[in-house]
Protein backbone atom coordinates (compact mmCIF):
# COMPACT_ATOMS: atom_id res chain seq x y z
CA UNK A 1 0.00 0.00 0.00
CA UNK A 2 1.28 3.59 -1.26
CA UNK A 3 2.11 6.34 1.45
CA UNK A 4 -0.96 8.16 -0.55
CA UNK A 5 -3.56 5.74 0.04
CA UNK A 6 -2.49 5.22 3.92
CA UNK A 7 -2.83 8.82 4.38
CA UNK A 8 -5.89 8.72 2.77
CA UNK A 9 -7.36 6.00 4.70
CA UNK A 10 -6.34 8.20 8.27
CA UNK A 11 -8.25 10.71 6.47
CA UNK A 12 -11.27 9.10 5.98
CA UNK A 13 -11.10 7.21 9.65
CA UNK A 14 -10.29 10.76 11.21
CA UNK A 15 -13.85 12.38 9.58
CA UNK A 16 -15.53 9.43 10.09
CA UNK A 17 -14.90 9.40 13.67
CA UNK A 18 -15.30 13.23 13.62
CA UNK A 19 -18.76 12.96 12.44
CA UNK A 20 -19.65 9.98 14.50
CA UNK A 21 -18.58 12.11 17.34
CA UNK A 22 -21.01 14.93 16.01
CA UNK A 23 -23.55 13.11 15.43
CA UNK A 24 -23.26 11.24 19.20
CA UNK A 25 -23.34 15.19 20.73
CA UNK A 26 -26.23 16.15 19.02
CA UNK A 27 -28.37 13.02 19.98
CA UNK A 28 -27.45 13.90 23.74
CA UNK A 29 -28.27 17.34 23.23
CA UNK A 30 -31.36 16.65 22.11
CA UNK A 31 -31.88 14.34 24.80
CA UNK A 32 -31.67 16.70 27.66
CA UNK A 33 -33.41 19.60 25.30
CA UNK A 34 -36.14 17.06 25.56
CA UNK A 35 -35.92 16.54 29.30
CA UNK A 36 -35.88 20.32 29.65
CA UNK A 37 -39.05 20.90 27.95
CA UNK A 38 -40.55 17.76 30.14
CA UNK A 39 -39.57 19.25 33.33
CA UNK A 40 -40.73 22.97 31.92
CA UNK A 41 -44.26 21.35 30.95
CA UNK A 42 -44.42 20.23 34.93
CA UNK A 43 -42.82 23.92 35.92
CA UNK A 44 -40.02 22.32 37.57
CA UNK A 45 -37.89 25.15 36.12
CA UNK A 46 -34.59 24.51 38.23
CA UNK A 47 -34.45 20.98 36.96
CA UNK A 48 -35.72 22.70 33.51
CA UNK A 49 -33.13 25.16 33.47
CA UNK A 50 -30.38 22.48 34.15
CA UNK A 51 -31.04 20.66 31.28
CA UNK A 52 -31.08 23.37 28.62
CA UNK A 53 -28.21 24.53 29.76
CA UNK A 54 -26.67 20.71 29.12
CA UNK A 55 -28.19 20.77 25.53
CA UNK A 56 -26.76 24.35 24.74
CA UNK A 57 -23.24 23.16 26.32
CA UNK A 58 -23.35 20.13 23.89
CA UNK A 59 -24.94 22.60 20.78
CA UNK A 60 -24.69 25.94 20.92
CA UNK A 61 -26.31 26.47 17.97
CA UNK A 62 -29.57 24.43 19.54
CA UNK A 63 -32.08 27.87 19.24
CA UNK A 64 -34.93 25.81 20.78
CA UNK A 65 -32.86 25.37 23.75
CA UNK A 66 -32.23 29.37 24.62
CA UNK A 67 -36.17 29.97 23.53
CA UNK A 68 -36.96 27.49 26.15
CA UNK A 69 -34.24 28.19 28.69
CA UNK A 70 -35.46 31.93 28.14
CA UNK A 71 -38.85 30.77 29.01
CA UNK A 72 -37.69 29.64 31.99
CA UNK A 73 -35.64 32.47 32.97
CA UNK A 74 -38.68 34.48 32.64
CA UNK A 75 -41.02 32.28 34.69
CA UNK A 76 -38.07 32.62 37.54
CA UNK A 77 -38.21 36.24 37.31
CA UNK A 78 -34.80 36.35 35.49
CA UNK A 79 -36.18 39.03 32.47
CA UNK A 80 -32.85 40.39 31.38
CA UNK A 81 -31.56 36.31 31.34
CA UNK A 82 -34.78 35.79 29.17
CA UNK A 83 -34.06 38.34 26.83
CA UNK A 84 -30.36 37.55 26.25
CA UNK A 85 -31.33 33.86 25.43
CA UNK A 86 -34.05 35.04 23.17
CA UNK A 87 -32.15 37.22 20.97
CA UNK A 88 -29.62 34.11 21.06
CA UNK A 89 -32.47 32.17 19.83
CA UNK A 90 -33.43 34.56 17.03
CA UNK A 91 -30.17 35.05 15.78
CA UNK A 92 -29.65 30.96 15.30
CA UNK A 93 -33.70 30.91 13.75
CA UNK A 94 -35.48 33.97 13.00
CA UNK A 95 -38.46 32.50 11.32
CA UNK A 96 -39.45 31.26 14.73
CA UNK A 97 -42.66 33.65 15.63
CA UNK A 98 -43.16 32.10 18.92
CA UNK A 99 -39.74 33.21 20.24
CA UNK A 100 -40.41 36.83 18.88
CA UNK A 101 -43.87 36.69 21.16
CA UNK A 102 -41.83 35.19 24.10
CA UNK A 103 -39.16 38.60 23.57
CA UNK A 104 -42.48 40.61 23.62
CA UNK A 105 -43.62 39.54 26.66
CA UNK A 106 -40.42 39.83 28.30
CA UNK A 107 -40.28 43.50 26.70
CA UNK A 108 -43.67 44.10 28.39
CA UNK A 109 -42.65 43.15 31.59
CA UNK A 110 -40.02 46.05 31.41
CA UNK A 111 -42.71 48.16 30.37
CA UNK A 112 -40.75 48.22 27.17
CA UNK A 113 -43.94 48.79 25.26
CA UNK A 114 -42.61 49.87 22.01
CA UNK A 115 -39.97 47.19 21.47
CA UNK A 116 -42.69 44.68 22.72
CA UNK A 117 -45.01 46.19 19.92
CA UNK A 118 -42.12 45.39 17.09
CA UNK A 119 -41.64 41.82 18.33
CA UNK A 120 -45.37 41.36 18.67
CA UNK A 121 -45.81 42.42 15.13
CA UNK A 122 -43.28 40.35 13.82
CA UNK A 123 -44.57 37.25 15.38
CA UNK A 124 -47.56 37.78 13.30
CA UNK A 125 -46.14 38.69 10.18
CA UNK A 126 -44.39 35.04 10.34
CA UNK A 127 -47.59 33.61 11.52
CA UNK A 128 -50.81 35.41 10.31
CA UNK A 129 -52.99 33.19 12.59
CA UNK A 130 -51.05 33.67 15.48
CA UNK A 131 -53.76 34.87 17.68
CA UNK A 132 -51.71 35.11 20.98
CA UNK A 133 -49.45 37.65 19.14
CA UNK A 134 -52.51 40.02 18.33
CA UNK A 135 -54.00 40.10 21.58
CA UNK A 136 -50.29 40.43 23.19
CA UNK A 137 -49.82 43.43 20.80
CA UNK A 138 -53.62 44.60 21.88
CA UNK A 139 -52.47 44.64 26.01
CA UNK A 140 -48.82 46.52 24.86
CA UNK A 141 -51.20 48.95 22.97
CA UNK A 142 -53.43 49.66 25.98
CA UNK A 143 -50.78 49.90 28.23
CA UNK A 144 -49.82 52.54 25.96
CA UNK A 145 -52.87 54.13 25.62
CA UNK A 146 -53.14 53.80 22.40
CA UNK A 147 -56.89 52.53 22.73
CA UNK A 148 -58.35 52.13 18.96
CA UNK A 149 -55.34 50.28 17.97
CA UNK A 150 -55.89 47.85 21.51
CA UNK A 151 -59.68 48.01 20.10
CA UNK A 152 -58.19 46.22 16.14
CA UNK A 153 -56.19 43.70 17.95
CA UNK A 154 -58.33 42.34 20.16
CA UNK A 155 -60.86 42.10 17.72
CA UNK A 156 -58.58 40.03 15.27
CA UNK A 157 -57.14 37.89 18.36
CA UNK A 158 -61.26 37.12 18.80
CA UNK A 159 -61.63 36.17 15.29
CA UNK A 160 -58.82 33.95 15.49
CA UNK A 161 -59.58 32.43 18.56
CA UNK A 162 -63.32 32.80 18.63
CA UNK A 163 -63.29 31.89 22.71
CA UNK A 164 -61.03 33.92 23.31
CA UNK A 165 -62.70 35.09 26.89
CA UNK A 166 -59.76 36.76 28.03
CA UNK A 167 -59.85 39.00 24.90
CA UNK A 168 -62.98 39.86 25.21
CA UNK A 169 -62.91 41.14 28.64
CA UNK A 170 -59.97 43.40 27.54
CA UNK A 171 -62.16 44.48 25.01
CA UNK A 172 -64.73 45.11 27.38
CA UNK A 173 -62.31 47.38 29.74
CA UNK A 174 -61.41 49.90 26.64
CA UNK A 175 -64.88 50.59 25.68
CA UNK A 176 -65.43 50.79 29.85
CA UNK A 177 -62.86 53.37 29.25
CA UNK A 178 -64.61 55.16 26.58
CA UNK A 179 -67.91 55.51 28.47
CA UNK A 180 -69.58 53.10 25.50
CA UNK A 181 -71.37 51.24 28.24
CA UNK A 182 -73.42 49.62 25.57
CA UNK A 183 -70.34 47.94 24.16
CA UNK A 184 -68.88 47.30 27.11
CA UNK A 185 -71.67 45.58 28.56
CA UNK A 186 -71.71 43.20 25.29
CA UNK A 187 -68.46 42.08 25.46
CA UNK A 188 -68.63 41.36 29.24
CA UNK A 189 -71.26 39.98 28.34
CA UNK A 190 -69.15 37.46 25.20
CA UNK A 191 -66.96 36.79 27.96
CA UNK A 192 -68.94 35.22 30.07
CA UNK A 193 -70.69 33.06 27.47
CA UNK A 194 -66.82 31.46 27.49
CA UNK A 195 -66.04 32.04 31.33
CA UNK A 196 -64.51 28.20 30.43
CA UNK A 197 -61.85 30.15 29.27
CA UNK A 198 -61.72 32.55 32.50
CA UNK A 199 -60.13 31.53 35.73
CA UNK A 200 -61.68 32.49 39.04
CA UNK A 201 -60.26 36.08 39.42
CA UNK A 202 -61.89 36.14 35.54
CA UNK A 203 -65.25 35.05 36.54
CA UNK A 204 -65.63 37.35 39.36
CA UNK A 205 -64.47 40.57 37.48
CA UNK A 206 -66.84 39.91 34.65
CA UNK A 207 -69.71 39.43 37.02
CA UNK A 208 -69.18 42.40 39.02
CA UNK A 209 -68.66 44.43 36.23
CA UNK A 210 -72.03 43.33 34.48
CA UNK A 211 -73.46 44.41 37.47
CA UNK A 212 -71.95 47.60 38.00
CA UNK A 213 -72.75 48.23 34.27
CA UNK A 214 -75.97 47.33 34.49
CA UNK A 215 -77.42 49.41 37.60
CA UNK A 216 -76.10 52.68 35.27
Amino acid sequence: MTKFKKHSIFIIVVLSAIFNLLIATDSIAVKYYTQGSTYLSKNNLDSALISFTKAIALDTTYAAAYNNRGIVYYKKGGIDQAIKDYNKSIILNPKNARTYLNRGLAYNQKALFDQAILDYTKAAELDTLYGKAYYNRGIAYHRKGTLDKAVIDYKKAIKLSPKDAKAMVELAMIYEEKKDNQKAIFWYEKAWENKDFLNNKGDSLVQNKLKELQKQ
